[in-house]
């Protein structure tokens, strides 16, 4: 799942959520650090929470494809998509 919120993180937003040439460096800050999702306008709150939920430090805090699934941001397309 974390590995799946680095993808939408970067397809979102244009970047990586952590970033050093210094692999130890790197290490430390997907160990330590939350991520900083970035305050754009074009994405929305619902979607933001997703990513941050989906790159959580604990792997017992993420959230679940299930989860996912169910979210209202992802319902919100379900929805149209039977209309």
């Amino acid at each position: 799942m974390w590995s799946l919120g680095v993808i939408l993180y970067a397809l979102l937003f244009g970047e990586l959520p952590f970033n050093s040439k210094v692999r130890e460096d790197l290490r430390k800050m997907i160990m330590t650090q939350e991520v900083v999702i970035p305050k754009t306008s074009n994405v929305s709150n619902d979607c933001k929470e997703i990513v941050r939920r989906m790159l959580e430090k604990k792997p017992e805090n993420r959230i679940t494809i299930r989860e996912i699934m169910q979210h209202k941001w992802i319902a919100r397309y379900k929805e149209k998509k039977l209309r």
